[in-house]
């Protein structure tokens, strides 16, 4: 038994000197903040890098490495060294009247990635006026954007904040003399401006 233990204990300090030290990576990131469709420059905005670890099929952690703005034209660069190998990574960029971008795809580390381009949809708004101007009887009803509004004189102005500078569906049913009948409509608002729309029933 001594003989083994002799052995080990010199074994055990030369394993423990042969330790190195964590491997380490690196990020280095550039692209630009661009608007939604007009691909004009948003500067000013903020782009955060988070870093998440954690265990495999276990808890995770995430915690913000750095953030910085963008310049005049919309871009951003940012490298970074020595970070623990294993981490993932993954940037949010935050612009005032824009939707904030959190992508779900995390950057690969140890390498550099140019042109990483961001692009933000604009908030834009959109005024709708609805009034019942046939009326039938007091159980008349429209259904908008998933709330119901019953009366034989109703009428209201709603204002809705929505995403500029695309497409967007409006979708109404109206119930007056035991009959539901469906309509929709396609609008677009540019970015940060108000649509006036009327639902007249």
């Amino acid at each position: 038994m001594k003989k083994y233990f002799l052995i080990l204990v010199p074994l055990m300090i030369l394993l423990s000197q042969c330790q190195k030290e964590p491997a380490t990576t690196f990020i280095k990131l550039s692209g630009r903040v661009l608007e939604l469709e007009s691909n004009k420059p948003i500067p000013n905005a903020k782009v955060g890098i988070y870093e998440e670890g954690g265990e495999f099929l276990g808890s995770t952690w995430t915690r913000l490495l750095d953030s910085f703005r963008t310049d005049a034209n919309g871009f951003y660069h940012y490298e970074k060294h020595n970070l623990d190998k294993g981490s993932s990574f993954f940037l949010s960029v935050a612009a005032n009247k824009y939707i904030t971008y959190d992508p779900n795809n995390y950057l690969i580390t140890g390498q550099e990635v140019n042109n990483l381009d961001v692009v933000l949809s604009p908030y834009a708004w959109i005024k709708v006026h609805i009034k019942n101007v046939n009326p039938f009887d007091s159980s008349d009803k429209i259904i908008l954007s998933g709330n119901t509004y019953i009366g034989n004189s109703f009428e209201k102005e709603i204002i809705y904040q929505i995403s500029g500078n695309k497409n967007l569906r409006i979708t109404w049913s109206v119930y007056k003399n035991s009959l539901w009948r469906h309509f929709s409509d396609s609008v677009k608002v540019n970015a940060h401006d108000t649509l006036k729309y009327q639902i007249f029933y």
